[in-house]
């Protein structure tokens, strides 16, 4: 599919939160939780609101690509942590922004980015609509579960955005290949129970623990070592084992634990993009985060074959190979 990433915007909020700061209250060493962690700060919101943090980082996309809000035809809250639960949050980003358009949420988890960078394809392809914006903006510190910190040190917050237009004729820039897998039976490795009607706020069986994140963390990376190779061999044809031809990678920001599982299919640590040591896990921001970091710094080529890959909840595994 002609897909073409114009521009990018972010927003990180100011508030910085060292593992020191984190560690020292729980009696843990912050040099032990950090290296197991792989994250030495991370950034949590103090009066930012999700729909204000991705209108913040969608001005600053459409500063970039030198474009105005009317320019936009549709737009794409693609976001794992919702800011309530109606109305939808594309129309609460709109709202903050002051002014609408066509919209609509993707919510996947940590894969919201890449199925919305699919879906407009698709829209684009067939002249749908000709400008559109995505958005991934999460506030995961209001959800932290400190009785496992294994989990609890992961978390930051952040937003980014992304203005997307067909590619036109003659460009390199295309979507590939897209893939998507999703094994149900580890749906309850990674949750949060509340906020909805199985454990509505009204329901008296329902108690605080409901509305933190539960993760199973060693669960989850056995059942990654498993299911991984497979998924990256339909993927891209030899990815399960090293980079084939991929000149960069943009792996989802999960871990230490999980960037060491890519390294050991083979992908040399030097290819992937890093973010994690001073965001952390930014659940749907944090694919395209680590993108717009290359892309702030002119280290993304037009035409350049990457890698965009990553797991959530679910469980679910994605990956879009594509030419920036």
């Amino acid at each position: 599919m002609r897909l073409q990433i114009l521009a990018m915007g972010h927003y990180l909020p100011t508030r910085v939160v060292t593992t020191q700061e984190l560690a020292a209250p729980m009696g843990l060493d912050p040099d032990t939780v950090t290296k197991l962690s792989g994250i030495h700060e991370r950034r949590w919101v103090s009066q930012e609101s999700a729909p204000e943090m991705a209108a913040r980082a969608a001005r600053q996309a459409l500063r970039n690509a030198r474009m105005d809000w009317q320019d936009v035809d549709l737009v794409i809250n693609a976001s794992g942590t919702p800011w309530q639960v109606l109305p939808d949050g594309a129309a609460l980003m709109q709202k903050e922004f002051g002014r609408g358009h066509s919209g609509f949420s993707i919510h996947s988890t940590c894969l919201s980015f890449l199925n919305a960078l699919e879906v407009a394809g698709s829209l684009l392809e067939t002249s749908t609509y000709r400008t559109i914006l995505i958005t991934s903006s999460e506030i995961c510190s209001k959800a932290l579960n400190f009785q496992q910190p294994d989990s609890a040190f992961l978390f930051g917050d952040g937003a980014v955005a992304a203005v997307l237009q067909k590619s036109p004729s003659g460009s390199e820039s295309e979507l590939i290949r897209c893939l998507f897998e999703t094994h149900p039976e580890a749906a309850d490795f990674a949750e949060i129970r509340g906020g909805g009607s199985r454990r509505h706020p009204s329901d008296p069986e329902t108690v605080p623990e409901d509305n933190l994140f539960h993760m199973r963390g060693a669960a989850l990376l056995r059942y990654a070592l498993l299911h991984l190779p497979p998924f990256l061999e339909k993927l891209y044809p030899g990815l399960s084992k090293g980079t084939v031809d991929i000149e960069r990678i943009f792996a989802h920001q999960a871990s230490r634990k999980g960037r060491e599982l890519l390294v050991g299919l083979g992908w040399p640590e030097a290819m992937m993009e890093s973010t994690l040591s001073h965001t952390g896990n930014l659940v749907a921001a944090s694919i395209p985060m680590a993108l717009y970091q290359a892309y702030s710094e002119n280290r993304l080529k037009r035409g350049s074959k990457i890698l965009l890959f990553g797991t959530g909840a679910g469980f679910s595994m994605g990956g879009i190979v594509m030419r920036y």
